[in-house]
């Protein structure tokens, strides 16, 4: 497909920071290819450098994907899903690299090969190195190397949840590597229903079940319609539990009854609807009425993150779901002073004990001196 192709090359030559004052593509490809291969493998292995993939879709057309930032294509609720059920599985804890190593041609070097490696301390302190070593003889700038390296580490350590779930024909309106969402209440990501009724002036919508809503909430309510996705915000005036809500402006043509939807806000609670993109695609007994889809999560941090080459990477263990986001004190915290002599010098040092911290969703402390002077060493439970 010419335009997958098109948008692929748009999104390559994109001009991303170079970590030195100026700009430079995102991805470029510099190799001699002189091992026979076929023609797909040839593709495929072209658009691995920029993580993509390249499959048949069976009418004689190639369609080439990117993991890349995209829009949704569809939403999945149990409303639409046999037996409302959502299975879930994760990945291994080798397959979470926290260290990632890169060999790549380097031209100052006399066109020799160079490595750089990258990593998150955080996790190495918690799960040990789990090391990953990429090979890119396509690649001749130390930034790009850094830069595919990150990006591979990103995923590892944050899409490790993988979903597999069974629908109707709605699974024939997507495709594979696409973006969709999952609204899955039992894992506190988000409300769900289906539209009842809708009002004359298409502002009052009554749900097929009742839901909790709380004052001082400003939901967005998310339509799946034949036309896409449609989103709605709304707030209701005290906490219950609602079999309608009112919109202060109309509902777009689109939203009908009978239509799935997620209830979710920017806060987090009591959810948002979470994004996968979609790996697999089978139709089960050859009927398109029953149709088995596999995705995989998607943080969509890491794209931004990996183009700016941000190695801090604690800003990416994010939980969607409804639980406190306000992290507990240092408790208990003890500071102890004491004194020295070595070589006729006198030192106070300050020694600080705490305990360990409790677990997810915080992982450590961290403790850094404001004292005058240089920059002290930044402190942090191992």
């Amino acid at each position: 497909d010419k335009f997958d192709c098109y948008d692929a090359s748009k999104y390559t030559s994109e001009k991303v920071d170079d970590r030195h004052g100026g700009q430079e593509p995102r991805f470029t490809f510099d190799q001699w290819v002189s091992e026979p291969m076929t023609g797909m493998d040839l593709i495929n292995m072209i658009a691995a450098k920029f993580f993509g993939k390249c499959f048949d879709d069976g009418n004689g057309t190639i369609i080439l994907r990117v993991d890349k930032e995209e829009d949704p294509v569809a939403l999945f609720t149990p409303e639409m899903v046999e037996n409302g059920l959502f299975t879930y599985s994760y990945s291994d804890l080798n397959l979470r690299y926290n260290q990632v190593t890169t060999t790549f041609i380097n031209p100052q070097l006399n066109w020799n090969q160079d490595r750089r490696v990258v990593t998150d301390l955080v996790d190495q302190g918690i799960n040990g190195i789990v090391p990953c070593d990429l090979q890119m003889p396509d690649c001749t700038d130390p930034q790009e190397a850094c830069r595919r390296a990150l990006f591979r580490m990103i995923s590892a350590l944050t899409e490790k949840e993988t979903v597999v779930f069974k629908t109707n024909r709605m699974g024939s309106t997507v495709e594979a590597w696409q973006v969709i969402l999952v609204a899955d209440p039992d894992m506190g990501y988000s409300l769900t229903g289906r539209v009842k009724t809708i009002s004359v002036d298409r502002k009052t919508v009554t749900f097929r079940d009742a839901l909790p809503l709380e004052f001082g909430v400003t939901y967005t309510m998310v339509f799946q319609t034949g036309a896409g996705l449609i989103s709605k915000g709304f707030t209701v005036s005290s906490s219950g539990s609602y079999t309608s809500i009112v919109f202060t402006t109309a509902l777009d043509a689109a939203v009908l009854p009978d239509m799935a939807f997620s209830i979710g806000n920017s806060l987090g609670t009591p959810g948002l609807p979470k994004p996968y993109r979609i790996l697999n695609i089978s139709v089960e007994d050859g009927s398109t009425d029953k149709q088995t889809i596999t995705a995989i999560e998607v943080n969509r941090l890491k794209y931004d993150l990996a183009d700016t080459g941000v190695h801090d990477l604690d800003v990416l263990h994010v939980d969607q779901r409804s639980d406190t986001n306000v992290a507990p004190p240092v408790w208990p915290l003890a500071i102890k002073s004491s004194r020295f002599t070595n070589i006729g010098k006198t030192h106070h040092p300050l020694t600080l004990d705490w305990s360990a911290a409790p677990g997810p969703p915080l992982h450590c402390y961290r403790v850094a001196s404001s004292l005058p002077g240089p920059t002290q060493p930044l402190l942090k439970e191992p």
